[in-house]
Order: C-alpha cells, then sequence, then structure tokens
C-alpha cells in the first residue's frame, strides 16, 4: 500500500511538472508572438517615414538632371540627408548606372561641389561591411583627388567585399594598386574570391594594356590568370595586343589558345583567320569550339567545310558552335543573294 502510495506520488508531480512546463512554454510563446506584433506595428511607421525622407532626398539629388539651375546650398541639403538615411551610396549608382557623357560628367561635377565624395568617404569608415563596399563602388566615379587617398586606404578592409570593391574603383580612378599586387590577390586567393581576383586582373590588363602584355609572356604566370591578362587586352585590341597575342596563340596550355583565338578574332585579317582555322583541328574540344564560335562571328566563308565535320566532333559543346556558325554562315549567304 506504501508502495502505491508513493508510485501515485510520482506520477502526481511528474504530471504537475509537466503542465508547469507546458504553462511556461505556452506563455512564453505568446510573449514572443505579442512582442513580434509589437515590433511589427512599430516598425511600419517607421519604416514608411524613413522611405519618404529617401524619397525626397531622392528627388532632391535627381533634380540635378532636370533642372541645371538648382543651388548647391539646397542640393548639398539633399546629400546630407541621403546620407544619414544611408541612401546617398545606392541613389548614386543608380543615376550613373543610367547617364553617359555629358550628363554623367555634369551630374559628377555638381554632386562634388555638394559634398557627396566627402559623404561617400565618411561612408567607408561604416560600421557595415555592404554600406562601406557600395560606397567604395560610388567613388569610382570621382575625380582622384576626391576619392583616391580613401580608396587606397579601405584595399586593407577587414571585409573582403570591401577590399575587391576599393581596389576596382581604384582600377577605374586611373589610381590602381602595383599589378605585381593584383597578381598576388590572384595567386593567393580563397576559391570563393577567385573569380573576383581575376576579374581584377582582367580590368587590370584592359586599363594598363602594356602591363599587361609584358607579364602575359612571363614563363610563372599562371594559366588562369594569363586567361585573364587575354580577355582584358581583348576589350581594346591595339596593334600591340594583337601582336602579343598572336605570339602565344600556340601556347602548350589548351585555355591559353582558346581565349587568343577569341581576342583575336575581333580583329579580322589574314592572321586571325588563319589561326581560326587552326584552332578547328586542334587536339583540344575547349580550342575546336573557340574556334567554331569565332569562325561563326567573323562569318568566316571558308571554314566551312571543317564546320560540317564538326557537326559531327565526339564533343557535344563543339557540335553545337558548329552548327551555330553554319547558321551563321548560311545566313550571311541568304542576305549576299538577296542583295
Amino acid at each position: 500500500m506504501i508502495g502505491k502510495r508513493c508510485r501515485l506520488a510520482r506520477h502526481t508531480d511528474f504530471d504537475m511538472n509537466l503542465l508547469s512546463f507546458l504553462w511556461t512554454l505556452s506563455v512564453s510563446l505568446a510573449s514572443v508572438s505579442f512582442f513580434g506584433l509589437a515590433m511589427i506595428l512599430i516598425a511600419r511607421p517607421f519604416g514608411a517615414w524613413r522611405d519618404r525622407r529617401i524619397a525626397r532626398a531622392r528627388a532632391g539629388i535627381l533634380q540635378v538632371l532636370m533642372k541645371s539651375s538648382i543651388s548647391t546650398r539646397v542640393l548639398r541639403r539633399s546629400v546630407r540627408r541621403a546620407a544619414r538615411l544611408d541612401a546617398l551610396a545606392p541613389l548614386v549608382l543608380e543615376v550613373l548606372g543610367l547617364v553617359r557623357g555629358e550628363t554623367r560628367k555634369d551630374f559628377v561635377e555638381d554632386l562634388t561641389r555638394a559634398g557627396t565624395a566627402e559623404a561617400l568617404r565618411r561612408r567607408l569608415q561604416d560600421v557595415k561591411p555592404q554600406d562601406r563596399q557600395c560606397a567604395a563602388e560610388a567613388l569610382a566615379a570621382f575625380a582622384p583627388g576626391e576619392s583616391e587617398a580613401a580608396l587606397q586606404q579601405a584595399w586593407w578592409d577587414s571585409h573582403p567585399d570591401v577590399r575587391f570593391a576599393a581596389m576596382r574603383a581604384s582600377i577605374l580612378i586611373g589610381a590602381p594598386p602595383a599589378f605585381s599586387d593584383i597578381l598576388a590577390i590572384a595567386g593567393n586567393a580563397a576559391p570563393r574570391n577567385r573569380a573576383r581576383a581575376l576579374a581584377l586582373t582582367k580590368l587590370m590588363a584592359e586599363k594598363f594594356p602594356r602591363n599587361g602584355r609584358h607579364i602575359l609572356v612571363l614563363a610563372d604566370t599562371p594559366i588562369a590568370t594569363r586567361v585573364a591578362i587575354i580577355e582584358g587586352l581583348a576589350a581594346n585590341l591595339d596593334q600591340g595586343a594583337f601582336d602579343a597575342l598572336i605570339a602565344i596563340a600556340d601556347d602548350a596550355a589548351p585555355q591559353v589558345r582558346a581565349a587568343c583565338i577569341a581576342a583575336i578574332a575581333q580583329r579580322p585579317g589574314v592572321a586571325s583567320d588563319e589561326l581560326v582555322m587552326r584552332g578547328l583541328g586542334d587536339a583540344d574540344w575547349t580550342v575546336r569550339a573557340s574556334a567554331a564560335l569565332a569562325a561563326g562571328r567573323v562569318r568566316l566563308a571558308r571554314a566551312e567545310p571543317e564546320l560540317r565535320a564538326l557537326r559531327h566532333d565526339e564533343h557535344w559543346w563543339v557540335r553545337l558552335r558548329a552548327s551555330e556558325a553554319l547558321l551563321v554562315l548560311e545566313s550571311a549567304d541568304r542576305d549576299t543573294v538577296a542583295a
């Protein structure tokens, strides 16, 4: 009897503890729900108020594009408001993505007089990496005197996104890091940063082709880096770049040969046509695919027999590129007959 009473007491204590736990859990969940609802109700009007202020700042800055007589004092007030709301850099990038030529130049000059570059430089000290990155990207539009020193300091930022954005902006304003430093970054970059590091290398070669041509022929330059340099040189294929690419067109690395064909084919002529024809018979499928694509782009009629043969290539990508090139050539023939 005593044992039964003990067991009954233990069951009763267990049930009471379980009920107490469930009750506490229910009250906690209800409190969290009410707290979340309260935060939403509070945040909604605050968010709407912030959006209205950003819209006013945006409208004030955009007046520069429509009304040249806007005073610097009025524009400066809109710039300060946008900066306080963390909206200045995104707004500058938005407008710069839409305007070109003299309109872009005038817009940047007006913003400079209104203290925009100064506000963006301060934003480079922000706690949030995303804001620092956005500020660095926006500073690329301003004169080196307004942004060079601040961007150089951001090369050593603790966050990789900010570092890459600052280096890219420095390259664009003509005050870049040393080419050797960019190569070191590309060579030591973690896998998740490798593409961005190679993009910097490509941009350096595009903006400073003489240095790119020199590095291209160095034996210890990694293949991926050489390909990035080739792609950068292809953006402005002058005679010096053309000759440098012709010199390495038979490189042992198929990636380099394929990149050379893609670049050189942008400048039609006897040398580039011969390179494309050689590429169509290359032992590596990536080179054959690149040559087939180039043959179509330059409408190389003499390559038609080789392209027809490549429609039966062992690799599907080569077959696809050859078929696309033949369609281009056939379309060109029809246009010639119609004319």
